[in-house]
């Protein structure tokens, strides 16, 4: 009787497709649970109290949202009770965002692993624009491209390289935006939020992500370390920083960027590379098995950070508790 021997490939490629299949269960049942946190305002009269609540907490803040404007150069403003009243369609289109991100995570989370990642981009990126678009406008009004694109394919997956597109007119740079706004201090944005003599002020980034590129490897936003950055900025501006209800202190707002990222990274090889994505899902090599669990792992902590910090951000508006608090 011939002895059956087991390649250690295929050991890797079988415990590999066991993680991935339970961190999908994992991935389902824990989007599911927040999305929840929003179900109210896929209807447009919550949505617009809502709104409204969020007008009359920012308008104060008009002097802080104009001196980053002029700082960063982007045309960024307050959404003022005046300009809801007058622009009711806002509203719709911004619920619109919302169901659309809703329905296509669902969708995503049912479909085959080969084409997942398109939706869950769309998804996110609808959210995301929900997201800039509830609580600051821009001029121009609508963005013109996602912000970020692939500017080097390459079969050897870790040397494909991602742009960052600086411009006022894109979803990333707007999602940036709204991020440091909010109280985030960001390895992806060029300033960083500082409170001085009580008032919010910004600061040049030191170890801004792309200071001296526009573009950066997978490899490299695979290693890069949010919470590494975290602990520098907090040693260069301490007693500068303050904490907003959008802050999880227990894991860097940075990571929503990079988890952006991975996602738009892996629907760009789902649509146009897919024979290399399939080669990834086999997890095939220790370079393929480490992006698709990064990846998994991105699509379970965006629901449970970010859509948390989100939500956690309107309730301390609806009870009148949004603001921003020096730490300690």
């Amino acid at each position: 009787m011939a002895l059956s021997i087991s390649h250690p490939c295929a050991k890797l490629k079988s415990s590999h497709k066991k993680l991935m299949m339970g961190l999908a269960v994992l991935r389902s049942f824990i989007s599911d649970e927040y999305w929840r946190l929003f179900e109210t305002l896929t209807l447009l009269h919550p949505y617009k109290t809502l709104q409204g609540q969020i007008n009359k907490t920012f308008v104060p803040l008009d002097d802080v949202v104009k001196r980053y404007s002029e700082m960063s150069g982007n045309r960024v403003d307050v959404v003022t009770t005046e300009y809801s009243g007058k622009h009711p369609e806002v509203a719709s289109q911004n619920v619109a965002l919302l169901k659309n991100a809703i329905e296509l995570w669902k969708i995503a989370s049912r479909t085959s692993d080969m084409v997942a990642p398109v939706l869950y981009h769309y998804s996110i990126h609808c959210f995301i624009s929900f997201f800039n678009y509830t609580f600051f406008k821009w001029t121009p009004e609508h963005a013109t491209s996602h912000g970020v694109k692939i500017s080097k394919w390459s079969d050897k997956l870790l040397d494909m390289e991602i742009k960052v597109i600086k411009s006022n007119g894109t979803i990333f740079q707007r999602f940036i935006d709204t991020g440091v706004l909010l109280g985030a201090c960001l390895a992806f944005s060029p300033f960083l939020p500082i409170m001085e003599k009580e008032e919010i002020a910004f600061v040049a980034n030191n170890h801004f992500l792309f200071k001296g590129s526009e573009c950066i490897s997978l490899k490299q936003l695979l290693a890069f370390d949010a919470k590494a950055f975290d602990e520098t900025a907090n040693m260069e501006l301490i007693g500068k920083r303050f904490s907003t209800d959008f802050i999880d202190l227990t894991y860097s707002p940075s990571n929503f960027f990079k988890d952006y990222i991975l996602v738009f990274a892996a629907s760009s090889l789902a649509r146009y590379r897919p024979y290399l994505w399939a080669d990834v899902l086999q997890g095939g090599t220790a370079e393929h098995t480490d992006f698709a669990l990064a990846l998994t792992r991105a699509l379970v902590t965006i629901p449970s950070h970010f859509f948390r910090s989100v939500s956690q951000v309107f309730q301390a508006i609806r009870n009148g508790e949004f603001g921003a608090k020096k730490r300690s």
